[in-house]
């Protein structure tokens, strides 16, 4: 005859084992290993399985328009500072044609050097404020890194 030996081990649970397994599967599956109760018990009623899954396309809804909210919001900001400058500019041009027919109606024979002074002034002024909003403001577009100055 013909002895068994008795195993260590209980003899396995196979819907505990459907459960660990669906459990694991739907762990590697979803985003930072978080599973939703609906997903863990197959049992739930439909009212609360209906919920949850209304619940779950809103939050997938929300997570695929995020990116367009932000670039929204970046597009909005982007156009008013070009809005600014542009009115900037303008007011700047118009101060510079009035400083410009000021020093041209001068009557003695400075009036060629100082048009001269305000026509090149203007843009020697410019490209200094320019180079100081680089130098204070955007340090990196220098090429400089900060521990090297």
């Amino acid at each position: 005859a013909r002895r068994t030996v008795p195993s260590p081990l209980p003899p396995p649970v196979y819907p505990l084992a459907y459960d660990e397994m669906r459990t694991a599967l739907l762990t590697m599956f979803r985003k930072k290993g978080q599973v939703s109760p609906q997903d863990i018990d197959p049992h739930k009623d439909g009212m609360e399985k209906r919920e949850g899954n209304i619940s779950r396309f809103s939050r997938n809804l929300w997570i695929r328009m995020e990116d367009w909210v932000y670039l929204t919001i970046l597009g909005l900001s982007c156009a008013s500072i070009a809005v600014l400058l542009e009115f900037i500019i303008s007011r700047l041009n118009q101060l510079h044609l009035v400083f410009y027919n000021e020093v041209n109606q001068i009557d003695n024979g400075w009036r060629i050097p100082a048009t001269y002074g305000v026509w090149v002034g203007y843009v020697v002024l410019l490209v200094l404020g320019s180079a100081a909003c680089t130098k204070y403001i955007a340090v990196g577009a220098t090429g400089i890194q900060w521990g090297t100055q």
